[in-house]
């Protein structure tokens, strides 16, 4: 699948996420659909169905294709003598201000 290029489809990956960071869970790929699927299941607009699985179809081609060439960056990382670093530094997370407090 192409990258997404109905905006609804982007909006509902933007509200999974957003739900994800305000429950204060990672945000990767995994979450994402896992938080998709869930919306699915209470979903009872077709067309918005629809729209859900086809993200969840994008994000799953986009972690396959990203898997391919993590042996390819790992190798460029090293040769310009970065740090290696974990999956975790990659991801979203939010935190509440001393204000906020």
């Amino acid at each position: 699948m192409y990258f997404i290029s109905d905006e609804k489809s982007r909006v509902l990956i933007g509200e999974a996420a957003i739900h994800l960071a305000l429950t204060e869970q990672e945000i990767n790929v995994e979450t994402l659909i896992h938080q998709l699927t869930l919306m699915a299941r209470k979903e009872t607009s077709g067309p918005r169905l629809a729209l859900i699985h086809a993200a969840c179809e994008w994000l799953s081609d986009s972690r396959a294709l990203s898997s391919q060439h993590i042996e390819e960056l790992n190798w460029h990382n090293m040769s310009h003598d970065e740090p290696q670093r974990s999956s975790s530094d990659n991801v979203v997370r939010l935190t509440p201000n001393s204000n906020d407090e």
